[in-house]
């Protein structure tokens, strides 16, 4: 993997002279579906840190199937700490929070066929367990249960409103769906305030409509948005430029060929530019890694899963 990092590092210099930018990388693995987790946030800050003094400008190549909420607000909140001018970059996909996290963004690049996804939350449902792959059930799928009723079967009447949220507490206990209300609340005002960062000039009125679109205008929360539907939203969306789309594109095709090597590392996801790599690798099961940050050890509760950090030229360490 290092290897063809050291060969990734030459391609982002490259870059690097194109664009007028410094490229970030963050690639999480098809495989695996790895999301978004809270040692994600460190790792983006020593990222930002080891770049040159007086980087302003960044070109995020983000490939993500989403996660945590409020982890991508903290990511997108360290990536405009340091830079005046921010363009995400998403050859083929981010879903969900990843979304959320491109609308930090000055500009994002995408191409025609690039899968974005809804912003809409998902909480665990019963019967998931303690697992982080459990079955999860869409808070809008939640709250359109009493338009459905009212629309198809004309229930409007306050008993039938009673009836309504005693089917519900019947699947969901009262906590859950307080859960689920907070996490819609939630995600609406992560929307709006990176929606401000995208989207400066934009009424209070405009972002509502667009946060309302990213969340409710799409048939569930597993269905693709076009480059050409966020395009129709009024965001500041253009097709990647011809001069750096096969740079891009290799990078993360290059990335996901050895992540989903069976033969390879079980490497999940990767953050990298040309000083620096941090790889999150899960042997057993992947967990996240609670390490002292004194000595950088890694638990042995986390089962041997990490983030290994290392400039390209010199030895690694390892870090929560």
């Amino acid at each position: 993997m290092n290897d063809r990092c050291r060969q990734l590092g030459l391609v982002l210099e490259e870059l690097e002279r194109r664009i007028d930018a410094v490229p970030l990388v963050y690639c999480g693995s098809n495989q695996s579906n790895r999301e978004f987790r809270p040692g994600d946030i460190r790792i983006f800050r020593n990222a930002l840190d080891a770049l040159p003094t007086g980087t302003e400008r960044l070109m995020l190549i983000l490939h993500s199937a989403g996660g945590t909420v409020s982890v991508a607000r903290a990511i997108a909140g360290e990536l405009r700490r340091r830079a005046k001018y921010l363009v995400t970059t998403v050859p083929f996909r981010a879903r969900s929070s990843a979304l959320l996290l491109c609308l930090a963004a000055d500009e994002i690049w995408a191409t025609d066929t690039t899968v974005f996804g809804p912003v809409d939350p998902l909480l665990k449902s019963k019967g998931a367990g303690d697992t982080a792959d459990g079955p999860r059930i869409s808070v809008e799928d939640i709250r359109c249960f009493r338009e459905m009723a009212e629309e198809w079967f004309q229930l409007k009447s306050e008993e039938s409103n009673f009836r309504v949220l005693s089917l519900l507490s019947q699947h969901f206990s009262p906590i859950e769906l307080t859960a689920a209300y907070r996490a819609d609340k939630y995600v609406r005002k992560v929307c709006r305030e990176l929606l401000g960062q995208h989207f400066p000039s934009a009424t209070t009125s405009e972002r509502d409509r667009i946060c309302e679109s990213l969340i409710r205008g799409w048939g569930g929360h597993h269905e693709v948005i076009a480059m050409s539907d966020l395009a129709a939203l009024g965001l500041k969306v253009r097709a990647i430029p011809e001069a750096i789309f096969p740079a891009c594109n290799r990078i993360i095709s290059d990335l996901q060929a050895e992540m989903d090597d069976p033969l390879a590392d079980t490497c999940r996801a990767l953050v990298l530019h040309r000083r620096y790599i941090a790889k999150y690798t899960a042997p057993s099961i992947d967990s996240e890694a609670k390490g002292k940050p004194s000595d950088r050890k890694v638990n042995a509760r986390a089962q041997g899963a990490h983030w290994l950090e290392s400039e390209l030229t010199t030895n690694a360490r390892t870090a929560e």
